[in-house]
Parts: C-alpha cells; structure tokens; sequence
C-alpha cells in the first residue's frame, strides 16, 4: 500500500504531537513528584517542630527565660536606680500614712523646694530614716508667724494645701525670726505639723545634703493609691 506525499505529512504531524503531548505529560509528572517531595518535606519539619515543643522541661525552659528577662530590670532598677522604703508614724499625714511603702531614688538628684525626701541622721533620738518634705534649700531665709500659723520663705507666703493644719508647733525657732538655710542643706517638715519632729528641732536642724537618702517618687503600697507622690 502507498502512501501519498500529503496522506505521509499528516501522519508525521500526529507523530510530532503526540511526542509534544508526551513531553508534556512527563514534565506534569516530574513537577507533581517535586511538589510531593516539598509537602512531605514540610509536613517532617511541622511534625518536628511539633515533637520538640512537646519535648519534657521545654515549656518550663521557656517561662525560666520569661521570668529571667523580666527579673533583670527589676534587679538593676534597685541596684543603681532606687529602693524602697516603708512609712513609720503619722507625720506625713495625709500626703503618705504609716505602713505605707514608697520607692526613693537619689540618681543624680538635686534638693528642690517641696521635694518629698528620706533622710538619715543616725542619731539616737532618729535612729531610722524619716521622710519629710523640703521647705526651703541653700541660700533661701524662711520665717514663720506661729499664731497665724503661716509660714514664708524668701518672703513669700507659701500655699500649702499639702498640710493637715496651719504651723502652731514652734519647737526650738521663734515668730518673726528670719533662719537661713546654709550650703548644701535643706529645711525639712512633715506635712502633719503639729505632730511632726523636723527642722524646728535643734536635733535635727538644718540637713546636709548628704544625709538625703532619696528622694520620695512613687508610692508602692497600698494599691489602690499606688502611685506618684507629690
């Protein structure tokens, strides 16, 4: 049997499509083995993961890092930053009350005039810090009228709405006396007035700088006033 010149191309042209068809089917075939060998690639490494979370002590590994981390800042702040300190008496009444705990910093620290501080004197009438607050520093004149109960420093009447009563308690000072603070030091007083030893005593007196421990910055304890103290 012969086969025409056109009947030959024809047959030429199904074996060429069917040889492109099969080049095709076979790169299907290599690209569908190549995504299974990815999946069950993915699926070990998930499977893995999986079995190492699962692994004993790893869980707790994880909150021992947790805690370690959040431990650290906490250990430095008390270290080179601040500590805290615990209120005793009522001398601080109202602004702090006793048993009341507080945090204190002297980090580059500088007195200013109605600063909350605790001071040690290490005397033994104070034998423990006590906290007051800065009514004038160096160089300032402070004055009081105890019958009035009023108080003014560099001549100017101060506004103390801090206070649980007017200034009657004159202790060792006099009305009407002008007392300057010295360099470096500060006059204290506790915001209960007339129940507070302070700057008034002779004992305690004007306070060198360097016996302020800190200076009063939030109040820890207890939670429901947590916070700033001013």
């Amino acid at each position: 049997m012969f086969l025409s010149m056109e009947d030959s191309d024809r047959m030429d042209e199904r074996e060429e499509r069917q040889t492109a068809e099969e080049k095709i089917d076979a790169e299907e075939y290599l690209d569908d083995e190549l995504m299974d060998e990815e999946t069950e690639e993915r699926d070990a490494a998930d499977r893995k993961n999986k079995e190492d979370k699962k692994l004993p002590g790893s869980g707790a590994f994880d909150w021992a890092q947790i805690l370690v981390f959040s431990v650290i800042p906490v250990v430095l702040f008390f270290c080179f930053i601040g500590r805290t300190i615990g209120v005793e008496g009522s001398s601080m009444h109202p602004t702090l009350e006793e048993r009341d705990r507080v945090i204190i910093s002297r980090l580059f620290y500088t007195p200013k005039q109605g600063d909350i501080v605790v001071i040690s004197k290490r005397s033994e009438l104070f034998p423990d810090p006590i906290i007051k607050r800065v009514i004038a520093t160096e160089g300032q004149t402070i004055r009081f009228n105890f019958d009035t109960g009023e108080v003014w420093v560099d001549g100017d009447l101060l506004e103390e709405e801090y206070i649980a009563e007017a200034t009657r308690r004159k202790e060792d000072l006099q009305s009407g006396v002008d007392y300057k603070v010295p360099d470096d030091c500060v006059f204290v007083m506790g915001d209960n007035r007339n129940r507070s030893s302070d700057s008034r005593r002779n004992e305690i007196g004007m306070v060198d700088e360097r016996n302020i421990l800190g200076r009063v910055l939030i109040r820890l304890f207890p939670l429901k006033q947590f916070g700033r103290v001013r």
